[in-house]
């Protein structure tokens, strides 16, 4: 890869992203992964939100944290729906048609979640969880096509050791082949032989001793407080802001 298409790539993340996730416990997944919880990220000043994916029966990157949607707080109205299904069981037909008891909320499409996204100008940072076939470009180059056309930021992640280290290297690899940029969740120590290829690295409250946690928790080197971005909820979004646009004023 070039340098001029590594930079392309890593734009992306400039001047920094602020990315929303709820800080309640259990974290309302439904409404994080929803067109709600983009305007929410926008309100309180992120410029980026933490977005999970699946992956339907058809192979369409599909907006949900639950592998068992139905264990999880939805229903499928026409009770047709098992409640063991998963999200790779099931059609985008059948998804669609899903709903949570509480909220209301859908599930989307990727290019669902983009078109809002690009509408308010929200980044979408993109976490995958284990599929086998996310380990195959094709199925994040519709992706790219999609952002592409709409003028919408996206940025796929993987967390370190989910489904094991190497088959999240293989989730990013893919996903990069596929000409997205791509961040690691790291969860421990960092093999580089494995995780080298990365654009950026996020990592758990307190991975960079002695920095508030809400203002360096990403950047491949932890000691540049800022370089990509920083995660954030409600009381910290736009104090993260904020530190992310003075750290990165008159950075190219």
């Amino acid at each position: 890869m070039s340098t001029t298409d590594l930079e392309a790539r890593r734009a992306v993340f400039s001047p920094g992203l602020a990315i929303w996730h709820p800080r309640a416990k259990p974290a309302p997944y439904p409404f994080e992964n929803s067109r709600r919880g983009l305007e929410h990220a926008a309100r309180v000043g992120a410029n980026a939100i933490d977005h999970d994916y699946q992956c339907s029966r058809e192979g369409i990157l599909i907006n949900t944290h639950w592998a068992h949607p139905l264990r999880h707080g939805f229903v499928d109205p026409w009770g047709e729906i098992s409640p063991a299904a998963t999200i790779s069981d099931l059609t985008v037909q059948e998804i669609g048609r899903l709903k949570a008891r509480r909220g209301g909320y859908r599930i989307r499409t990727i290019g669902q979640d983009l078109e809002d996204a690009a509408y308010l100008d929200v980044a979408i940072c993109a976490e995958v969880k284990v599929d086998p076939r996310f380990k195959e470009p094709e199925t994040f180059r519709p992706a790219r096509t999609r952002a592409d056309t709409l003028g919408a930021r996206l940025v796929f992640m993987h967390i370190q050791n989910l489904g094991g280290e190497r088959m999240g290297a293989a989730i990013l690899a893919a996903a990069q082949e596929a000409g997205h940029p791509v961040m690691l969740l790291h969860r421990g120590p960092i093999d580089w032989r494995l995780w080298g290829f990365i654009d950026a690295v996020k990592g758990p409250p307190g991975c960079t001793r002695g920095a508030p946690a809400h203002v360096i928790r990403l950047g491949t080197a932890f000691t540049n407080a800022t370089r990509w971005g920083a995660s954030c909820h409600d009381e910290t979004a736009r104090r993260t802001r904020a530190a992310i646009d003075k750290a990165t004023r008159g950075r190219p």
